[in-house]
Order: structure tokens, then sequence, then C-alpha cells
């Protein structure tokens, strides 16, 4: 990558300022206050952000506003592997007011990405590794995203395999499972309905005894039903009613043709013999010789009454037969009401026995219909599956935090190796090796190791700018990402300047370096030099 100009809209003291700049070393001169700094601080910005002003006396924002009451706004320009890039960014008054823009610098294009991922960095890493400050000598690990870089490539040779992330995965896909205090998890909510499961199945076996015994009983509930059922039509065909009527019917009829006729004849002959007995008993006292026929018809009278009466006694035999019938249908018919209703009520019974027993079956028949011994093995069979997933995730876990570890303690040697070879050529070997720890602390070799601390302040600014190059080695190797150096040679002595002057031009070759400096002496004479004023 390849910064080729700033155009400086509105930041700190500039306004409407352009910078071009070329590949290969490119010197900023400038007296203290020219500006020098604020030009650094405005590359950060464009590449990302302004920040934010929460739990800061002063902001970077603040700081870097114009004092004309502009709000900072600019433009950088980039050359990438793939296309001419422009970053256009105009601070709000707060972060989420900030306003950027990436495009095609050629053709006005807008680029779906973010300053992170056409750098490859964050700006933490960019301050440690690309950019070195005034005095900038203290560094730490506290940025994890150098410490899994160096990881990642002195082990798999990818920068990208992200050891964090993967990690992160990892646990959050274990603690999907189950949470370390074994609360939560799928694995949790599967025992639990494991439990479920298995208290349903002692449920379910009385439910499926009591199918059995429904099943069992049906038959004979179907019978009885069935038997009653068919007595109770039988009964209710049974016609005493219309039988009752019809003798009814006779016994008036009877009543009508016999026994009132033979009652009016008999009053006729009573009456008529009693007349002829008083004519008689007249004809004798007054003409004895005529007095015979009354007594004849008289006596006519008494036989035919006396016939009367016979008839009468024998149609009064026949009604009392016929009521007497009538009397015993009625109460028959009576007791066969009462059967019939009793029949009736044992039906109804019959019935709603044989439907709730039905109605029984068919719901445990659909209850068990999936036998709890399928339903408990499918649950063990994931509660197995998830075990041997979770117990893989461990595995795996524990496995890349080794791997980690160990790819830790491969990579300082090779860092050791680069910086060392960096700090000879600036020092004219006077020390040829260093040591840094997975802690980045330094040591240089004299006759034992000795912490940084031992040595100047212009020795110890060489050693972590010699770590800084080093760094920029491993972490970008082809890229040709660009090196920003503040006034790095203020506690240089003459000879270690020149040294490390023309180290910078031997490297300018593979990486473009941009020079911010108060002393414009040293350089070759071909050197453009941007004087700040």
């Amino acid at each position: 990558m390849l910064i080729q100009r700033l155009e400086i809209i509105s930041f700190g003291k500039f306004k409407n300022k352009c910078i071009d700049l070329s590949d290969g070393l490119n010197i900023i001169c400038g007296d203290n206050e020219s500006g020098k700094s604020t030009i650094i601080s405005f590359i950060y910005a464009m590449l990302f952000g302004f920040g934010d002003n929460r739990g800061k006396e002063l902001s970077f924002r603040e700081k870097y506003t114009p004092w004309s009451g502009d709000t900072c706004e600019g433009k950088l320009l980039l050359h990438t592997e793939r296309r001419n890039v422009t970053i256009y960014r105009k601070a709000g008054n707060a972060k989420k007011y900030d306003h950027l823009r990436i495009y095609d610098t050629d053709t006005g294009e807008d680029i779906p990405t973010t300053c992170e991922e056409l750098l490859g960095i964050n700006g933490d890493t960019f301050l440690k590794t690309l950019c070195v400050r005034q005095l900038s000598t203290v560094f730490d690990s506290s940025n994890n995203e150098i410490v899994t870089r160096l990881s990642n490539l002195s082990g798999s040779g990818d920068e990208k395999s992200n050891y964090d992330k993967a990690l992160k995965l990892l646990e959050s896909a274990r603690r999907e499972i189950q949470h370390q205090r074994g609360n939560g998890g799928s694995l949790s909510k599967l025992n639990e309905q494991i439990l479920i499961a298995e208290k349903e199945a002692i449920y379910n076996e009385h439910r499926r005894m009591e199918l059995e015994s429904a099943k069992a009983l049906l038959p004979d509930v179907r019978k009885k039903f069935k038997e009653i059922e068919k007595e109770y039509h039988a009964a209710i065909k049974a016609d005493y009613d219309s039988t009752i009527a019809h003798l009814t019917g006779r016994l008036e009829e009877k009543s009508a043709h016999v026994t009132s006729p033979v009652s009016h004849f008999f009053k006729f002959f009573i009456g008529a013999a009693i007349v002829f007995f008083v004519l008689f008993c007249i004809m004798l006292y007054l003409k004895p010789y005529y007095s015979l026929p009354f007594f004849i018809a008289g006596i006519m009278c008494v036989a035919g009454n006396l016939i009367l009466k016979r008839k009468g006694e024998s149609a009064d035999s026949s009604t009392d037969d016929i009521e007497a019938e009538i009397t015993a249908l009625k109460r028959e018919k009576e007791n066969h009401d009462k059967k019939t209703s009793l029949l009736k009520k044992q039906l109804s019974s019959a019935e709603e026995e044989f439907n709730t027993l039905s109605a029984r079956i068919n719901s445990l028949s659909m209850f068990l219909k999936e036998s709890d011994h399928t339903v408990l093995e499918k649950l063990y069979t994931q509660k197995n599956l998830l075990e041997k997933k979770f117990d893989a995730f461990s595995r795996s876990i524990t496995a890349l935090t080794t791997a980690h570890e160990k790819m830790q303690s491969n990579f300082t040697p090779q860092l050791n190796k680069k910086a060392s070879q960096y700090f000879s050529t600036i020092t004219e070997n006077k020390y040829v090796r260093i040591f840094c720890d997975e802690e980045f602390g330094l040591k240089i070799d004299t006759d034992i190791p000795r912490e940084s601390s031992y040595f100047s302040g212009g020795t110890v600014d060489q050693l972590y700018l010699s770590l800084r190059l080093a760094l920029t080695d491993m972490l970008f190797g082809e890229r040709k990402m660009p090196l920003i150096l503040d006034q790095p040679f203020l506690q240089y002595d003459p000879m270690r300047k020149n040294n490390t002057v023309a180290l910078l031009e031997n490297m300018s070759d593979k990486r473009q370096t941009l020079l911010f400096t108060t002393d414009k002496m040293g350089f070759s004479p071909d050197k453009k030099i941007e004087m700040l004023t």
C-alpha cells in the first residue's frame, strides 16, 4: 500500500493543505510547532476516525478541531494492489455524526469496505507498528492482535488464521451445549426432557395396562349393550294401548246391544205383570169367570221377566269378562311400562359405558402411538451426540490453546533474529543480539543479557525502532505498508543517526517511509524534502 496524497481541507492548524508523497523515503521537515505531529494525526484520523469525547479531558477530536470553528475534514489518497482509493472523512459533533466515504479514485465508485479491512489492521496495531511517535519506546503485549498475528504467522504462515476468533467460536459452541456451571445449554435442556420422558414412561405403563384392560372389557360391554338394546326394542313393540282400546270398544258395544234392551223389556214385563195381577184381583171379585185370562197374562209376564233376567245375567257375565280382561291388560301394561322405563335407563347407561370405554381406548391408543422406548432412545441418542460434541469442543479448545502457546513461544526467535539484525546495523555491530520475550520485554546481550533500563535513552529508542521494523517485516511481509517516523533521532548520536538514515534509505525500495524531522541534514542530495513552515 502506498500513500499518494494528503488533502487537508481543515485539520488543526492546516487549511487547504496538499502534500504529494512518493514511493520510498519521504522527508517532511519543519521546526517545532510547524505541524509535523498534526500531519501524522491527520493520517491516523483519515484511516481510523476521530475517536469520541468520552472520559478524556481533551479528546483527539477536540484537540485537532481548527480554532476557526471549521470541522475536521480531509482526504487521503492510497494506491493498493488492486486500485487507487480515496478515503474522505468529515467530523461531526460526535462520533455517530461523522461522515466516511471510501471510493475508487479513478471511477468515483463507492467501495463497500472499512479502512480496517482495507489495511488489514486496526488503529492500535497501526500505532504500535507502522507509526513511531516521538520517544515512543513504551511497548507492551496489551495489543492482542499483534501477538495473535505473530503466533499465526509462526504457526501457519497466515496472519488471518485468527486464534482469538477460533477460540471464541469453540467456546461459544461448547457453551451452547452446556455452560461451565452446568446450568443452561442444550444438554441441560435435553436432560430435563429425558427426566420428563422417563416420568412419562412410568405413567404410560399404567396407561398401557389400562388400555389392555379396557380392550379386554370392551366385548362384554358391547354384548351387554346389544342385548339390552334388543330387549328394549322388543318391549316398545308391545302395543297394549290398542288392545285395551279394542276391548273397551267391544265392552261398550255389548253394553249398548244387550244390556240396555233387556233392561227396558224387564221393566215392561214387571209393570205388565203388576197390572195383570191387579186386574185379575178386580175381575176375580166382580166377575170370577172373566179373571182367568188376566191371571194367565200375569203368569206370562212373570215368565217373560224370568227369561229376560237370564239373558241380562248372560250379557252381564260377558261384559264382566271383557272388563276383567281390560283390567288385567291395564295391570300388565303398567308392569310393562315400568320394565320399559327400566330398560331405557339400562340402555342409556350401557350406551354411555360403551361410548366412554371406546373413547378411552381411542385416546389411550393415540397417546401411546409412539412407544416410550422409541422416544427415550431418540433422546438418549441426542444426549450421547451432544456429550460427544461437548467433549470434542473441549478437547479442541485444549489443543488450540496448547498449540497457540507453542506458536507464541515459536515467534519470539524469529522476531529476535530480525530485530537483532536491525539493531546491529544501527549500532555498527556493537550489539549483535537482543532478546524479546512474549510480553515484548527487551534485553540486550552483552556479557550477560541485560534489560533495556540499563542503557541510555538513545539506545533504548534504537532498540525499540529495531523491534518495530522487525514486527512490520513479520506482520506484513511483501505488502508495502508505509512506515511513519516522528522525530526518531532526538536522542541519537550522529553516527547512529547516519546508520539509521542509511538503513531507511536501503529499505525504501520495499517500504514507503514518511520521516518527520526538524533536521534535513544527513540525507542524500537527491531526496525530495517537504518543508513545513
